[in-house]
């Protein structure tokens, strides 16, 4: 997880993957008559690791995301893990469904 997120803060500057208007950009836009995203010169915000973690963990604590190694169910994350070379990890996000 860490080094996910040294990715995610290293390459947020050239990313394109995260363009949003900000308010004043919003109401300039609404003006004109056409909202459209274009080059933009916010910067996605920089990520704390410590605030990612406790997410990351808190979402699997609450169910919202599942982990399997090796076909096994992650079922506490306190727990050594037994990685091997070639070991296959699964990351699953639930999303609660309505009106089923």
């Amino acid at each position: 997880m860490s080094n996910e997120v040294d990715r995610y803060n290293a390459s947020r500057r050239q990313s394109q993957e995260f363009q949003w208007l900000d308010l004043k950009q919003l109401e300039q836009a609404l003006l004109n008559g056409e909202v459209a995203f274009g080059p933009v010169d916010v910067v996605a915000p920089q990520v704390m690791k410590s605030a990612a973690m406790k997410a990351a963990r808190e979402a699997f604590e609450d169910g919202l995301v599942m982990m399997f190694i090796d076909g096994e169910a992650v079922r506490n994350l306190d727990e050594t893990l037994d990685l091997k070379l070639g070991s296959q990890v699964l990351y699953i996000k639930l999303s609660p469904q309505r009106g089923i």
